[in-house]
Parts: structure tokens; sequence; C-alpha cells
């Protein structure tokens, strides 16, 4: 059946539930064990390789991280993540999805973060029961179930080591996160809880794709979009990303629910900017990035840098469309968001208001008109000037693009829960395929 929906107000509905959503209670399909779904407790998109990819604040801290020939050469890696979801046993997911040739890990930890790289509780990962893995080229993989108290909006580290040179680096360019890495040649250090020999900082996670947990209630919400979700200029390790504030929403409600962050810095939903240093675009990423992982729902905040690019309202509007289709195919539910005001300069990202504002106010018609969405979000009223609906609100940005900490703060709360939420949280709901 069609789930019909209607466009959410932000400014005066924040609380509405759609009509006519399924009652389905089929789950998205996820790995299962004896005792429970797997649920993403943290992701990040992978992209690459290594140096391949968006950074946003060059020097904005001294990182100083040494890959000799841009790869990983004898080197322990201690990751830090900020979890949404909280469990007893957890598992840790690792990418070799740009690698050309296997890659051959020991030493992995999870631990509780105390200080810097210091970490405590040192839990050792396992794969198949052994202590190490090689992981083949293009793949992912995911370690044994291991008992670890994981608490929701509490830092751990997740800690490895690559033996050899490991060839092209898988990576997420910018974490928001200060992490740690030997020098090329120390050798395995991953097991020392102290970190010691952990001296050279890195602005980026390598490698590690997914921290998440085993569970029979909880479900993931993933946020899918550009540096806005991935979390643009915000200070490393405060998690003040809007996916971050919306993952706090949930756990003051105490909605057992993961929150996701796929964004990737100057993505684009179309092809326009199909490369490494934007991503993978939205309609070819979505599938990998979104539908797994216990994914019950996703909000979609994608699009500007198409138009910046000069990609018509029309074209956006139906690379979402697609997206909505690839969603609703496999019984994820997709909540899409009106494209933000903006008033940035045309150098460094492009916006020409004079040719790209009327497409952004003729993508927003298209999208709040639109039946092709379980959901369109008008998160865009929320985050614009109480004077000019078409300017943003400046206390909310830094320049005019990018939201600040306030603004991020401001986005989450405009993001209407009841429609992201099946029953009993919210009222929307259906099986694959409906």
């Amino acid at each position: 059946m069609r789930h019909h929906r209607r466009a959410i107000g932000t400014l005066i509905g924040l609380a509405a539930l759609l009509a006519g959503c399924g009652a389905s209670t089929s789950d998205t399909p996820s790995a299962t064990s004896d005792s429970g779904n797997w649920v993403g407790s943290w992701a990040t998109a992978v992209y690459g390789p290594y140096p391949a990819g968006p950074l946003t604040q060059p020097g904005a801290a001294p990182y100083t991280a040494q890959f000799p020939d841009h790869q990983a050469e004898d080197q322990s890696f201690r990751m830090i993540v900020h979890p949404s979801l909280g469990g007893e046993r957890v598992r840790a997911c690792l990418s070799n999805a740009l690698g050309d040739r296997p890659l051959h890990l020991t030493s992995l930890y999870i631990g509780e973060v105390v200080a810097g790289p210091t970490v405590s509780n040192q839990t050792a990962l396992a794969f198949n029961g052994e202590p190490s893995v090689t992981v083949p080229v293009g793949a992912r993989v995911c370690s044994d179930a291991v008992d670890f108290a994981l608490t929701a909006g509490t830092d751990v580290a997740v800690s490895f080591h690559v033996s050899g040179p490991s060839g092209p680096m898988t990576w997420h360019a910018e974490a928001f996160a200060v992490n740690y890495v030997s020098p090329p040649g120390v050798g395995d250090v991953a097991a020392d809880p102290n970190g010691a020999a952990l001296t050279q900082l890195e602005r980026s996670w390598f490698f590690l794709s997914d921290l998440q947990v085993q569970t029979d209630e909880g479900f993931a919400i993933t946020t899918f979009g550009d540096s806005i979700t991935d979390g643009a200029f915000s200070t490393p390790g405060l998690n003040h990303r809007y996916p971050d504030f919306l993952a706090r929403r949930l756990q003051a409600a105490a909605i057992p629910a993961g929150v996701r962050n796929l964004g990737i810095n100057s993505n684009t939903v179309t092809t326009v900017r199909d490369g490494g240093n934007a991503g993978p675009p939205g309609t070819q990423r979505f599938a990998d990035d979104v539908l797994r992982a216990g994914t019950r729902s996703v909000f979609v905040l994608l699009g500007t840098n198409d138009l910046s690019a000069g990609v018509p309202a029309t074209a956006v509007y139906d690379a979402l469309v697609d997206l909505a289709a690839q969603a609703q195919a496999t019984g994820v539910y997709m909540v899409v968001s009106t494209i933000l005001p903006r008033n940035d300069p045309p150098v460094p990202f492009g916006w020409d208001v004079d040719t790209d504002e009327p497409e952004r106010r003729a993508l927003n018609a298209l999208l709040m008109d639109s039946t092709a969405f379980d959901a369109v979000a008008d998160v865009a009223s929320a985050m614009a000037s109480p004077l000019d609906p078409n300017q943003p609100f400046q206390p909310y940005f830094v320049e005019g693009l990018h939201p600040n900490s306030l603004g991020m703060q401001a986005l989450a709360d405009a993001i209407p829960l009841a429609a992201l939420l099946p029953p009993p949280y919210g009222d929307c709901d259906r099986s694959p395929g409906g």
C-alpha cells in the first residue's frame, strides 16, 4: 500500500503525527543472532582512499599523524567515537572498501575513554574467535559479539594495529574528534591502555565504519547528508553535530534508538561531483550506507551542493525521489528535509544567489507539494530569519551556510520525532515493499 503523508511545518507542528501510516511491525532486515538484532550505535561514511576527501577546516588543530606513501606502515590506531545507543554486547566493523590489497589487522580492542589516548576496561575483539583479521579488498567485516557495557553519550575507543604496509587507506576525513596514531614502524602498541606510544594526533577516522549493539527492541535512525550532517566547523570532541543533538533528544525521551551519522562534506545527491573529494553521490551510496545495521528510518538533508554546482531543482528532486524508492522497497521510512536558506559568499562554496536561490526555492516547493516521500520536514523554515524566510537566521550560522552549535541544536530540535519513530514511540511503520 502507499503511505500518504503531509508536510510537517517544524515551526508549528513538531509533535504532529502523520496520518495514514502503515501498521506493520516488520523490522528492517539486519544481522541477527539468538539474542537480538545488531543495531547501529555509531557509524561513519567511508570513502577515499586517503588523502582524497573534503577537509573543511585545514590547519584547525595541530594534527601530526604521518603516513609515508599515503599508507599505514606497522602503526597502531586509537579511534574515538561517541555512541548513541547503549547495550551490553557490542561489535565493531572495519572497512577496506578502497583498498587494493587485503588489510591485515591485529590486536583489536574496545575501551572506555578516560582522557586523551588513555582508556579503561580495554576489552579484546575477536573475529571468528581469532585475535586478528584480514579484511578482503572492497569488504567490510564485523567482529564477534563481545560483552562490553556501552553507554550512550560516553566516548569509547576502538584500537587496532595495521601490520605491514596497508596500501590505500579507507577513511573518513572529518571526524571532528581527536584520534591517536603511533608513528610509522613503532609496531603493535594497541593493547596499551595508556596509549603512551600513540603520540601522533589525527582528525580523521581510518578503517572503522560502525559500532553496533545487540538489542531486542532498539533500532537505528540514519542521518544522511553533506557537510551540515557531517558536522562542518564543529569543535573537535564536543559532539555538537545535529545528529548528536538528535541522539540526546532520543535519550532524554528514553527511546531506544541509535543515530547513525552518514554525512560527507561536499556530498551531493546527484552525480555532479562523483569523486573522492566529495565521496560517492547520494544515489550511489544510499543502499550501502543507509539500508543496514538495524536502520528503521532515515532523515535526508542533501541537495544544496548540487544547486551550487548548477544542477537544476528538478534533477535534484528526481534524485531525492530515487532515494525514497530505495528506502520504501526495503521498509525503511524516509523523511526528507527542505534545503536550508543560505547567504554565504560565492567563495569558497560556490553559492550564486542570483541563479541558485531561485532553484532552492523551486526545489523546496517541489518537496513540500510531493507525495513521493513518506514525510517532508520543513526544517528550512526553522532555520530561517523571522524577518525573511529566504534568509538564514544569522545567530544559527557560522558563515551563512553551516550551522554553529546553536544552529545544530535548533536543527535537531526541528526534526519531528514522530515522523521517524515506529510504534509505540511514533505511528509510522510498514513492511518491506509496502
